[in-house]
């Protein structure tokens, strides 16, 4: 199977940091977990069981494992 990548983006606004890794084109299915901190939290896309984009809010750590997945 060839290398594929896949798109990351991020924005600041103020005091909110959103992180983007993947697409979330396709999906059926999301999770939405609350991040260790107040006001952070992220939202995980799949098709199946297949994951295809992190949408994480003030989580980096989150960001970072979505990106290198």
């Amino acid at each position: 199977m060839a290398y594929r990548p896949y798109p990351w983006f991020w924005s600041d606004q103020f005091d909110v940091k959103l992180q983007i890794a993947g697409l979330n084109v396709g999906f059926n299915r999301t999770v939405t977990r609350l991040g260790n901190r107040p006001g952070s939290e992220s939202t995980w896309y799949f098709k199946d069981e297949k994951l295809l984009a992190v949408d994480a809010i003030n989580d980096g750590r989150t960001f970072l494992i979505a990106k290198n997945s």
